[in-house]
């Protein structure tokens, strides 16, 4: 109940929130009320805290690494941004003096093979293949979580004597529901008023 609601509350006002930490205090609360010499704290310090504290120096680690590598990357595609091919058909005056037209093949950019004078053939966009290698990220970085956050959820609900798949799946559509419900607060608040970012820094950030 005490982890239910302080996830609740945290959600409704934006507030980013673990249900991990929500979870564990709730039960050190417990543990403290009921039997405190019957908690291991050496225990929880090992596989909850160490990590807790190791995770995000590993990823600042990670993500710095990555930032470096996209942008010395990303500057080298700049110069090919909208490549394309062309068809170009110029007017040129023959030996008479009469205007004719010679299409021509032109490798280019869509600057130097404007649409309007010129047929482009094919083009590329960075911007294209970003968008999608973003949505990709942000779709495996929301299974990673749903993975993670799924089996110490339902091993509540089986208390109530549910099975594992039908406490499993029951999670699932409850996150699915309240992601689609109530996400958009957490959301902002992560990706613009904790710390702006534009697309290319939240990919770097999911991967």
């Amino acid at each position: 109940g005490a982890a239910m609601m302080t996830v609740a509350i945290a959600t409704r006002v934006g507030l980013p929130i673990s249900t991990t930490h929500a979870l564990v205090g709730g039960l050190l609360g417990s543990g403290l009320a009921l039997s405190p010499e019957a908690l291991h704290l050496g225990v929880l310090g090992k596989t909850f805290f160490l990590p807790l504290l190791v995770s995000p120096v590993i990823a600042l680690m990670l993500a710095f690494v990555l930032a470096k590598l996209f942008a010395h990357r990303l500057n080298k595609k700049a110069s090919k941004a909208n490549a394309c091919i062309c068809v170009a058909d110029p007017i040129a005056l023959n030996s008479h003096g009469v205007a004719v037209m010679q299409s021509t093949l032109v490798l280019g950019n869509t600057v130097s093979c404007p649409a309007q004078t010129n047929t482009i053939l094919m083009s590329s966009s960075p911007g294209k293949w970003l968008d999608g290698l973003h949505i990709f990220s942000g779709a495996a970085v929301c299974f990673a979580r749903g993975l993670n956050d799924t089996p110490k959820i339902a091993a509540l609900l089986l208390l109530g004597h549910l099975s594992g798949a039908s406490a499993s799946s029951l999670v699932a559509a409850a996150m699915l529901l309240g992601g689609i419900l109530t996400a958009k607060r957490v959301s902002r608040t992560m990706s613009k008023d904790i710390t702006p970012m534009n697309p290319k820094e939240g990919l770097t950030a999911n991967l």
